[in-house]
């Protein structure tokens, strides 16, 4: 399969600025009956420096969650669901964007975060 997609330059259009916004989570351990993972909380790492370094993220923007249980998480966001109003309010006109990422142990009721879960109707 061949995609083809097209850039269009103008004078005279207006772009919002873009401002990203991202929460990597990861969770080496899972509930009791699963064995620990090696790489997730390392690969979080990795997402991170990626979304700094290559992808327009600021450093202050890239919140990260690794090794912490549920509350924890739900705390994070929270903090991040401030920090974007935050930047709503000071530019309107900007565009947000949002990323979540998550590597770790998760079953059909949501994530696994050490002995903790996230049900995915929570995470929505």
């Amino acid at each position: 399969m061949i995609t083809l997609g097209a850039l269009t330059f103008g004078a005279g259009l207006a772009y919002a600025e873009v401002r990203r916004f991202a929460l990597i989570a990861a969770n080496n351990e899972g509930d009791p009956d699963t064995n620990a993972l090696v790489f997730a909380e390392t690969d979080a790492k990795k997402v991170q420096r990626t979304l700094t370094e290559l992808g327009g993220y600021g450093p202050g923007d890239v919140w990260m969650s690794l090794g912490r249980d549920r509350p924890t998480l739900l705390t994070v966001f929270g903090e991040l669901r401030r920090a974007i109003s935050d930047a709503r309010a000071q530019d309107a006109e900007a565009e947000i964007v949002f990323l979540f990422y998550y590597s770790g142990h998760a079953d059909e009721q949501g994530l696994q975060l050490g002995r903790t879960q996230l049900t995915y109707e929570e995470l929505e």
